[in-house]
């Protein structure tokens, strides 16, 4: 009995440190992604700012190929949690509608990734910027939902969705930034902005900590996150994708560069101890 209860104390010591290791993991991720709002600042340096404003349809491209590998990775990790096929398509469907809900409720809070200046002026007179910023916000409660998600798979899994997920929003909140910039508001004002609205990725960080995690809960809320992944894919960065291709890209630089984010993910999902 001495030996059972202590072996009981043993593994129960394990499991609590190995579970603040993931909430340490998740604060410091959703920091490092709240980040992402000062993305527009960075692109105003110099050269360098020049040539990523030049270039960010680009890097939707490569944000594609990362969320494509992402997307492959949680349907994968949600099978070997033992769940159905039924489970993982109902809980994605629900992913996808309450993204679609959300774009619904708020049309305009929806933009497209790396416009052109003339773009953004001509969106900008027809959208109230305070909408935009709500949209963002219900868009970050996602991310907290599918990170959060992530990382009570496993902390490889939560790094390589951070990773996935900070690059998308590195290229959206730069996009915002300029629509803010074009309605008026001060450099300041933008990035606190930004700043401040990024900050509701904690929302769906706590809204997950409100459930019991069993195993079929888990593999129902990485569903969700695939959802979520897939309909981000399709309505918003492969079209964009498809769009410059059509018009005036190379298709050839485009299918580098998703392919370049798949193999990065593919190398991140091998080095990472999980």
């Amino acid at each position: 009995m001495f030996h059972h209860d202590h072996y009981c104390i043993f593994f129960k010591k394990k499991y609590d440190n190995f579970m603040f290791t993931q909430y340490i993991f998740i604060y410091v991720s959703a920091f490092i992604i709240m980040l992402s709002a000062f993305s527009g600042k960075m692109l105003l340096w110099g050269a360098f700012g020049k040539y990523m404003q030049k270039n960010m349809r680009f890097l939707v491209t490569l944000a594609l190929g990362v969320f494509s590998f992402t997307l492959f990775l949680l349907f994968k990790e949600a099978r070997e949690m033992q769940a159905s096929l039924s489970l993982v398509a109902f809980g994605s469907l629900l992913g996808i509608l309450l993204l679609e809900f959300i774009q619904k409720i708020i049309p305009e809070a929806h933009h497209h990734h790396g416009a052109d200046n003339e773009q953004c002026c001509n969106i900008t007179n027809k959208i109230n910027p305070k909408r935009i910023l709500i949209g963002d916000a219900f868009h970050n409660i996602g991310d907290g939902i599918a990170l959060t998600s992530a990382y009570l798979i496993s902390i490889k899994t939560g790094i390589i969705l951070t990773i996935g997920i900070f690059i998308h929003e590195f290229v959206q909140e730069s996009s915002e930034f300029f629509l803010l910039r074009e309605a008026g508001y001060s450099v300041r004002k933008a990035l606190l902005s930004n700043f401040l609205v990024q900050s509701s990725i904690f929302l769906g960080i706590f809204a997950i900590f409100l459930f019991d995690m069993k195993e079929i809960h888990r593999a129902f809320l990485t569903s969700i996150a695939l959802g979520m992944l897939f309909f981000i894919i399709i309505r918003d960065l492969l079209p964009h994708t498809i769009e410059r291709i059509k018009h005036k890209d190379s298709w050839v630089k485009h299918l580098l560069l998703w392919v370049i984010g798949l193999v990065l993910m593919f190398l991140v999902s091998n080095i990472v101890k999980g």
